[in-house]
């Protein structure tokens, strides 16, 4: 586990930042402030840095494999189409999907953040998607985006696609 640590003490105006090498994904980091067994009118701010991915990285997070079940039946609603289809998942949040020949691959799985791929088949297209599951595990939104359209892969990432909204059908277990 890494750290970050900001010291202040207000008496004598200064602060310190203790710093370490790497990637703050400040949105995915537990912050906790403390002044207990610190001088009166100083405060210190600790991060904990666990379970972070590289942006790019498609490998799953070892901790979050064994804490997570996205298995089921998910109804997937493509809000500017109105479109619906189905997915079938395992536990890792992988497999098929309704939509033309569709398959979906999930790379990460954070704090309830839930990143990937998809395929399809049917009209040669694939992405990404990224998505933020409910506390309950049966509801997800976000959104998705292409990478490849036929033999077309220069697509910038995040800049064309959609968003969706996904709904736990049935499940073994609906909570990650």
């Amino acid at each position: 586990m890494r750290s970050c640590t900001l010291e202040c003490s207000h008496q004598r105006g200064e602060c310190h930042f203790v710093f370490f090498t790497g990637l703050v994904i400040w949105l995915l980091i537990p912050l906790s402030v403390s002044s207990a067994s610190e001088p009166e009118g100083a405060f210190r701010i600790s991060v904990d840095i666990a379970g972070t991915l590289e942006p790019g990285s498609h490998e799953m997070n070892s901790k979050s494999q064994e804490t997570y079940d996205l298995s089921g039946e998910w109804e997937i609603l493509e809000v500017e189409e109105s479109r619906t289809y189905r997915a079938t998942l395992d536990r890792q949040g992988n497999g098929p999907y309704t939509w033309q020949d569709g398959q979906f691959k999930t790379t990460s799985f954070v704090d309830r953040r839930w990143r990937g791929t998809w395929k399809q088949t049917g009209n040669d297209r694939e992405g990404e998607f990224e998505l933020v599951l409910s506390e309950d595990g049966t509801l997800a939104n976000g959104i998705w985006w292409y990478a490849r359209v036929g033999t077309r892969h220069n697509i910038p990432p995040r800049e064309h696609g959609g968003s969706y909204v996904w709904k736990r059908v049935n499940s073994s277990s609906p909570a990650p």
